[in-house]
């Protein structure tokens, strides 16, 4: 299954976690309302709420949130394969948080 980004007739989205601990992933589809989960694979993110995710290049990125504690890793996942990836940050890596949000620019940058 391949996730639907643009399609006029056919508009879907996904839900990633909520305000309580989870790690799985659903999608709905609103033309028939119709909710699936989805199964992935990878390295499946720990289960968390307050984390930030975006959309960008048929990739879903999360960053941080919290468990018991507050988290500062990054992980895409791949919306052709349902293949989660932990990304290894160099340099100032941010700190540990929840509750925030993120974009990303233009020039491929996340904030």
């Amino acid at each position: 299954m391949e996730w639907n980004f643009v399609k006029k007739k056919n508009l879907n989205f996904l839900i990633f976690s909520s305000n309580v601990f989870y790690n799985d992933v659903y999608e709905f589809k609103l033309s028939n309302q119709k909710w699936t989960k989805i199964e992935t694979t990878g390295d499946i993110p720990l289960k968390r709420y307050d984390h930030s995710s975006v959309i960008y290049k048929k990739n879903m990125y999360i960053f941080g949130g919290e468990d018991k504690s507050f988290m500062n890793d990054l992980i895409k996942l791949n919306l052709k394969t349902f293949e989660w990836k932990l990304i290894e940050g160099v340099g100032d890596v941010p700190s540990k948080r929840s509750g925030h949000k993120s974009t990303v620019k233009l020039n491929q940058k996340f904030y």
